[in-house]
């Protein structure tokens, strides 16, 4: 599948990180949904028409952590993949604990958000539309 016929959310309140992460998806070809902020009824109301969340270990309302594990523990959107991104020096153990499917801490090149994203596609099975 093509990324342009993918559709990535992103869930990250600093508006700059979440503006060019959104700009550098969109230039390779994906689609994306934004929210910057990480309310979980807003994330899965959105989810449902996204293929894959980059979802931000640390937001204002929200723990990034509880947002994963929400996604993961519905059955509705426990196969859509996570990639969760953090500055947190917990960063990874709380990538862990959210059972993200990746994991990336900032600051980071975009080659390797886009190389990320292409890993996680390849590793999950395509999403089944209900």
């Amino acid at each position: 599948m093509a990324s342009g016929e993918r559709t990535v959310l992103i869930v990250e309140d600093n508006r700059d990180f979440h503006m060019l992460t959104k700009l550098a998806l969109s230039k390779s070809g994906y689609k994306v949904e934004s929210l910057f902020d990480g309310k979980l009824k807003e994330v899965l109301k959105k989810l449902m028409k996204c293929d894959l969340v980059l979802l931000d270990v640390d937001l204002p309302s929200a723990s990034g952590t509880d947002i994963s594990n929400g996604i993961k523990n519905n059955p509705r959107t426990h196969h859509i993949p996570v990639i969760m991104i953090t500055g947190n020096a917990e960063g990874p153990a709380l990538c862990t604990k959210g059972h993200a499917d990746a994991c990336l801490i900032k600051p980071f090149p975009f080659a390797s958000l886009l190389q990320t994203i292409e890993t996680v596609f390849r590793n999950k099975t395509p999403r089944t539309d209900d």
